[in-house]
């Protein structure tokens, strides 16, 4: 980091993390505004939180998503299943529905917001989901949207 320590309050040689065109060089230029100091978070944490976290919240905001609404996250035990979990959470949304195929994280994933974990294996999904963020199964992505409102909103997310 370099840059007038009134502008930012950190100093040159200080860690950060952020995301934007090329953020993923070692070295670059970069407005102060676009990045974070990393307090406490190891490297290689610090490099991708970024990006899952932005990809999440567009997920919603692509999905028109409002506080209040329900929203779906398959993949869940995913890391950034889980993130949009949190990412849910931290926006209000009223009902947090995630799905996961590893019974082991049902604990994990509740405890970072999700308010139901239903079996996931095959079977229905509730009829009042308002958002789909799918990072998990695009191929049954058409299934979940129609057992969605007809206002629902689906997003895939997948690279």
């Amino acid at each position: 980091m370099r840059s007038p320590p009134s502008a930012t309050g950190r100093a040159t040689g200080d860690p950060v993390m952020g995301t934007f065109p090329s953020a993923f060089a070692e070295y670059l230029v970069s407005d102060h505004r676009f990045v974070l100091p990393r307090e406490g978070l190891a490297p290689e944490i610090a490099c991708a939180l970024p990006t899952a976290l932005l990809t999440e919240f567009g997920a919603l905001r692509a999905a028109a998503f409002e506080p209040g609404h329900t929203v779906l996250v398959t993949g869940a035990s995913t890391g950034i299943g889980m993130i949009g979990v949190q990412v849910a959470k931290a926006l209000d949304a009223a009902r947090i529905i995630a799905t996961t195929r590893t019974a082991a994280k049902k604990d994990l994933i509740l405890g970072l917001g999700a308010d139901v974990l239903p079996a996931v294996a095959r079977g229905d999904i509730a009829p009042v989901i308002d958002s789909t963020m799918d990072v998990a199964d695009c191929a049954r992505a058409a299934d979940r949207l129609r057992s969605g409102q007809a206002i629902g909103k689906i997003v895939l997310v997948f690279g």
